[in-house]
């Protein structure tokens, strides 16, 4: 902050100058511990949705007449693995490359993403 004036009106409005910026953050202050709550459930959320991925993935792994109908396109595939290592998320990134048994002739592309990543 920089108060400017001579010295008897700096000594006149220099509360209202410091009140002002407090009384606008005291709300913050007291909603912190619901803002770190919300900060917590979004982190658990963001941790569930993998695992909920790798059930459902397990679950398609079953059946393995449905998988092939509704097998993703290996480009699309690699679209989001990229997206995912721009944005440094490399665990993601690893956890939706495909097996080589599901695309045998890009066998060599998905040994050197793993690699890569």
């Amino acid at each position: 902050m920089v108060f400017k004036g001579t010295a008897q009106e700096i000594d006149e409005e220099i509360l209202e100058g410091l009140t002002q910026p407090v009384t606008e953050t005291r709300p913050l202050f007291a909603n912190i511990s619901a803002y770190n709550k919300d900060i917590e459930e979004a982190k658990s959320k963001l941790l569930a949705k993998p695992k909920a991925e790798k059930q459902a993935a397990n679950v398609e792994k079953h059946k393995p007449s449905e998988t092939i109908l509704n097998k993703p396109k290996f480009e699309d595939i690699l679209e989001e693995i990229n997206a995912l290592n721009a944005y440094c998320k490399y665990a993601e990134a690893m956890g939706i490359i495909p097996s080589a048994e599901d695309y045998p002739d890009k066998k060599a592309d998905i040994q050197k993403l793993k690699t890569d990543l």
